[in-house]
């Protein structure tokens, strides 16, 4: 039985990406995620509006710890192939350190806005960003060839000459 415990919004986060990675958004009920927190599905209330709202944070949370991962990488990185290189590499192999939210996407791969809206503007216009950034160089440095930026970005186009 739930007892009445404080736990922060950040700890709630956590537990709700556990819950949501192990059953996925549709089967996951607010009461699984108020099991595992220790508080009663009212008390759930007292933190998020309701359940959406608490899948984003828990998918945000997730999106952003790949994120930083990858970013500090990158930013460990000296010439613009290793950056392009290592972008690639830790963007794929991060996804096999952190099993919990590799599973959400598994679970969930509408996380990413192919074919519906973006939910995650500001971490999905970073990353664009980085990698932007990352072909600029190239191509000021004559590695990559000359492509329209804001039209190709992200696309699976080759861009190495």
């Amino acid at each position: 039985m739930p007892h009445s415990i404080h736990i922060s919004k950040d700890e709630l986060v956590d537990i709700a990406l556990s819950i949501f990675s192990q059953h996925g958004y549709k089967k996951t009920t607010l009461k699984d995620i108020a099991d595992a927190a220790g508080i009663s599905t009212a008390a759930l209330y007292r933190y998020i509006l309701d359940k959406q709202e608490l899948y984003d944070a828990a998918a945000h949370r997730g999106l952003s710890r790949w994120q930083r991962s990858v970013f500090d990488a990158v930013d460990g990185g000296s010439g613009t192939l290793a950056k392009f290189t290592i972008l690639c590499e830790k963007g794929f192999s991060y996804l096999a350190t952190d099993e919990e939210f590799r599973r959400l996407l598994e679970n969930d791969p509408g996380i990413f806005p192919l074919f519906t809206g973006d939910h995650f503007v500001s971490i999905n216009n970073a990353s664009r960003e980085m990698l932007k950034s990352i072909i600029k160089q190239g191509i000021e440095d004559g590695i990559f060839r000359e492509i329209d930026l804001e039209e190709r970005a992200g696309s699976s186009s080759h861009f190495i000459k």
